[in-house]
């Protein structure tokens, strides 16, 4: 079998980094690109406070933007510090651009050919799109009612210490947050004062018996207005 370099032996003509301080260029490469990122995203896609994306075309902006900065750091680190040809870095070849896509549906058809099996297996189910945001259908305003529920929850749960009254408000709504954030709930905070009651039912679920709350799809005047 004859074998064959994968990367060319040409040697850099710039500045190669010291191997200890490589870790540390990464670091800083990844933290610029992605603080670069969300700034330039956070005003055209909903964003948490916490900048968590709020729905599936924040999601791939939070995704595309920064690592696409990144890939164009890397290039132009390569390109014009290192000064070696993108051919060293498998880059290379006539047909570059094709290589490229084959190897990325070849690994796009790899995850989907995981997924299928899981599906097949009964290990996953389809139940909706984008179920990990909330869905316009499942928000309801933060009336009176809900906004005593909801300080009551936050208060067995340590996240509230105020007065257990049927008023809201914008401290009210950070410690909302934070709450949302600890129970892994960062994709459905923000809904510009609305209440997710998906969300809501989960919570019950699990707390309602320390704060005297109603099951799941009880009576409720927020779940009332939602309907």
């Amino acid at each position: 079998m004859r074998s064959q370099d994968i990367f060319p032996a040409e040697p850099a003509r710039g500045w190669i980094p010291w191997g200890a301080l490589a870790p540390f260029l990464a670091l800083a490469f990844v933290i610029a690109t992605a603080l670069t990122g969300d700034w330039l995203i956070a005003k055209h896609v909903r964003m948490s406070p916490e900048g968590n994306p709020l729905d599936p075309t924040a999601l791939v902006a939070f995704t595309l933007v920064p690592f696409g900065l990144l890939l164009l750091v890397l290039l132009t680190w390569v390109k014009f510090v290192e000064r070696r040809p993108l051919e060293s870095i498998g880059i290379g070849g006539e047909r570059r651009t094709h290589e490229f896509l084959r190897g990325h549906a070849i690994g796009l058809a790899g995850l989907l050919g995981v997924v299928t099996v899981i599906w097949i297996t009964g290990g996953l189910k389809f139940t909706s799109v984008a179920p990990a945001f909330s869905q316009p259908a499942s928000l309801v305003p933060i009336v009176p009612e809900l906004a005593l529920e909801l300080k009551r929850l936050m208060a067995a749960q340590g996240f509230y210490k105020g007065n257990l009254d049927d008023s809201w408000d914008p401290a009210s709504q950070r410690r909302l947050d934070l709450f949302l954030g600890s129970e892994n709930y960062d994709n459905r905070i923000d809904n510009g004062g609305m209440f997710d009651l998906e969300v809501l039912a989960d919570l019950r679920l699990r707390y309602g018996n320390k704060v005297g709350g109603v099951a799941p799809g009880g009576p409720t005047g927020a779940l009332t207005l939602g309907g």
